[in-house]
């Protein structure tokens, strides 16, 4: 994860958004299959995974393919549970019981 490259939603390099969007859909797979241990992905890289999604998320067109960022990860369904996920334990972090 530490080697890839932020995206800027404005100006989306095709080839580095799909590698992007690969690798968080093989950590969520990884993760929903237990073949890595989830509390450790989510404690190393949550911020970092969930930048990266935002930055997808927030991409208009990319270009080539004709289809934004959201649609992008709307097709990719473990990336989009693990983020809504890490989200909802973010949300949760500090509640009260």
């Amino acid at each position: 994860m530490s080697v890839l490259n932020h995206i800027n939603p404005d100006t989306p390099i095709a080839p580095d958004v799909l590698k992007l969007v690969n690798t968080l859909e093989l950590i969520a797979a990884s993760c929903e299959g237990g073949m890595v241990d989830a509390q450790v992905i989510k404690r190393v890289f949550r911020d970092l995974y969930m930048q990266f999604y935002e930055e997808i998320q927030a991409i208009k067109m990319l270009p080539g393919r004709k289809i934004s960022g959201l649609a992008l990860l709307n097709e990719n369904r473990a990336t989009m549970k693990f983020y809504r996920e890490l989200q909802d334990e973010h949300i949760n972090r500090d509640k009260l019981n």
